[in-house]
């Protein structure tokens, strides 16, 4: 009787651990699953930080066109300000010189 009881022990403790075995399973599938769904969820993010940092590049090269054409923009417009103050030199000059001939003319009549 006593071998008998300690083998419906034994029985119950490799019963035992077989269940623990079997949750132990199914929690270790579970947790291989989550490991899954975050290394794609790591590999979407990394995936998006590649296209932000392109977009950010495209971004900062438009703003450096952006800034040239603006200085070329600036130095044209100098340029033409210094013109029209030199037309403006030139034709207040041909003003006076035209007030000066219409005098002399005046003069001779």
């Amino acid at each position: 009787h006593k071998r008998l009881a300690e083998m419906k022990e034994l029985e119950a403790q490799r019963d035992a651990l077989d269940k623990e075995k079997r949750d132990l399973q199914i929690r270790m599938g579970s947790a291989d699953e989550e490991i899954k769904a975050l290394k794609s969820h790591i590999a979407d993010l990394s995936e998006r930080e590649v296209q932000l940092k392109s977009k950010a590049d495209d971004l900062s090269a438009q703003n450096s066109v952006k800034d040239e054409n603006t200085a070329s923009l600036r130095k044209e417009l100098d340029e033409l300000l210094v013109s029209k103050s030199t037309a403006d030199a030139e034709n207040n000059s041909n003003r006076e010189r035209l007030a000066a001939l219409q005098s002399e003319l005046e003069q001779l009549r």
